[in-house]
């Protein structure tokens, strides 16, 4: 029988009992095995319990082993942008992040196929790329080499499949570098300006080029404005839960204050209300 959702949040229920009173992942695993044969639990790291999505086969479902629901919505939304940017340059190792609940503490993230715990050389392989990125889109992000947090892939290449931090105090990152790196690796060479005039024209894959190239602006901004949001919070310019709710961020334009909460608004959308 297929699981649902239902049977997902009932295991991970259990499952975080279990933890907050010492279990582990063989614990975690019998739990699954015994009182929720239809999950599909992949597995369990430090901080994560992994089941397949009810809903959708291509996607996993990672929940926090003990929930942090006192996390700010705007680091949540900040790595949702921070892992679009790397899912659209570099897709061969940045799995795609659906969504981020802090209600529920999980996230939604593309399903890799067969892959391959890599037990040693995960620093030398999160430097490797870390340097490859900032080299070509002057992003330097961070990573979390802790754990099996980087898998190799059938085709050979290396995935990190946990969640991304902005490691600078400030996101900043190349126009030039991101924009000529979008149109030789995902765009065939072709323009912004080219993929528009071909997807009027009626190009439906022109089309989602574009639309991907829209998004990656749309997320390099957004980071951009986060990175200093943060900054703001840390130095105690202004109460994030003041902001949440009622758009009060200092210093910020109207327009920017605007579609900071549209981002907010979008994520509580997702924020695990609708789980039948």
């Amino acid at each position: 029988m297929k699981d649902t959702a239902t049977d997902v949040y009932s295991f991970i229920g259990d499952a975080r009992t279990n933890v907050s009173i010492g279990g582990d992942a063989r614990t975690v695993r019998t739990i699954a095995e015994e009182r929720h044969p239809n999950v599909e639990l992949l597995g369990m790291g430090t901080q994560h319990i992994v089941v397949g999505d009810p809903v959708h086969p291509d996607r996993v479902i990672a929940f926090e082993s003990i929930p942090n629901h006192n996390r700010q919505l705007f680091h949540l939304v900040e790595k949702y942008h921070m892992h679009n940017i790397m899912n659209i340059l570099y897709p061969e190792n940045f799995p795609r992040l659906h969504g981020v609940s802090r209600e529920d503490a999980y996230n939604v993230r593309e399903r890799v196929e067969d892959p391959t715990p890599i037990k040693f050389g995960q620093y030398s392989i999160a430097k490797q790329l870390q340097n490859e990125i900032y080299s070509e889109t002057g992003i330097d992000p961070m990573f979390d080499i802790q754990g099996d947090n980087f898998v190799k892939t059938a085709d050979g290449n290396y995935k990190y499949i946990d969640l991304l931090d902005n490691v600078a105090v400030f996101f900043s990152y190349s126009e030039e570098k991101v924009a000529e790196l979008f149109r030789t690796k995902r765009a065939g060479g072709k323009t912004n300006e080219e993929l528009k005039a071909m997807a009027d024209a009626g190009d439906k894959s022109a089309e989602r080029l574009y639309k991907m190239s829209r998004s990656l602006r749309h997320s390099l901004h957004r980071t951009e404005e986060l990175a200093l949001l943060q900054k703001a919070f840390r130095n105690g310019e202004f109460d994030p839960e003041e902001w949440q709710f009622k758009a009060a961020i200092r210093n910020f334009p109207q327009y920017r204050k605007d579609r900071l909460m549209r981002d907010v608004i979008s994520y509580n959308k997702i924020n695990g209300r609708n789980k039948n």
